[in-house]
């Protein structure tokens, strides 16, 4: 299966309060067929969230909030397993990835949450 087959027609928001980062997490999901939504208020199907989104607030509030609409997510941060051991705690089965990633981890990270066979959060 390739990348474009993994994520086509799927909708999925970013939760990044890094420009840069944004633009590089939204563009490798939509060369992989994603569509992507500006707000987690919309219908979507996933959710990459950043752990801390600008002066300090955390994105734990929104992953509540996307757990209770049982909609996927992952967190993907450049902070250390410190700071995500909360997270870790709270969403045992959650994936935490890494800042940076390759383009195509990322992708293949998404499509695994969007598996039948993968246990929703």
């Amino acid at each position: 299966m390739t990348a474009s087959q993994n994520l086509s027609g799927k909708r999925i928001v970013v939760i990044e309060d890094e420009p840069a980062i944004k633009m590089y997490v939204e563009a490798a999901l939509k060369d992989a067929g994603a569509g992507i939504v500006a707000s987690f208020d919309r219908k979507i199907d996933a959710a990459i969230l950043d752990v801390k989104i600008g002066d300090g607030v955390s994105s734990t509030p929104i992953a509540m909030t996307l757990e209770q609409r049982r909609v996927p997510f992952l967190f993907y941060t450049g902070y250390a397993d410190s700071v995500t051991a909360p997270l870790r705690s709270r969403w045992p089965g959650c994936k935490i990835l890494p800042k940076p990633l390759p383009a195509h981890e990322l992708v293949n990270a998404v499509a695994a949450l969007l598996s039948p066979e993968t246990a929703r959060v």
